[in-house]
């Protein structure tokens, strides 16, 4: 596996009995620290990585590489439209090497409070619409929306690479559902 595993259980653990908003102190402590050392050790992963906070996230980025590692948060609701224009020239600058295979895919959904630009990537079309075809595209819509439909809840979104592109292996999507539940799903992203 070119991603090495976090255990979020054991760091879970040493939360137990905390109040949900200790354990989410907790968390936006400890884990940017785990998600950069497990960054590094990703094909083309640079060490030049700044904390960028946008919105209501944060967000770890590789200036060497030139792509996110993390983004993560509390989650909240969009009041801005979307920016069409915008996204459409985002696949513009994706469309020739991906040639339609790919979506551009939010880090943070729209609807959960995430923006443009940076929170920007490639995505799989099948995975990013959710499609009932996909499982990993039920899960991620199924993370999305309760974090759309729940603002406040601790979410994020951890990109995995297995070259040296901007372009995701996997996703490893989490969210704290309460003080003693946080579901961590890996999503594949790797090209169809």
């Amino acid at each position: 596996m070119f991603a090495r595993q976090i255990n979020y259980a054991a760091l879970m653990s040493t939360l137990t009995g905390k109040p949900i908003t200790e354990v989410i102190d907790a968390l936006s402590k400890d884990l940017p620290f785990d998600w950069a050392d497990a960054y590094i050790m990703m094909p083309g992963a640079g060490t030049e990585i700044s904390v960028i906070p946008l919105g209501g996230y944060v967000y770890l980025f590789d200036h060497k590489a030139e792509r996110v590692v993390v983004a993560y948060g509390l989650s909240s609701k969009n009041s801005m439209p979307r920016d069409n224009n915008r996204i459409c020239e985002f696949l513009k600058k994706i469309a020739g090497r991906f040639q339609g295979r790919t979506d551009k895919g939010h880090i943070m959904s729209h609807a959960q409070g995430g923006g443009l630009d940076i929170n920007l990537f490639p995505q799989r079309p099948d995975v990013n619409r959710g499609r009932r075809t996909s499982q990993d595209g039920v899960v991620y819509r199924e993370l999305e929306r309760y974090c759309s439909s729940n603002p406040g809840a601790f979410c994020f979104s951890r990109l995995l690479y297995n070259d040296t592109s901007w372009v995701p292996n996997e996703i490893e999507y989490g969210v704290l559902y309460h003080a003693k539940q946080f579901r961590v799903e890996r999503i594949t992203n790797a090209p169809m």
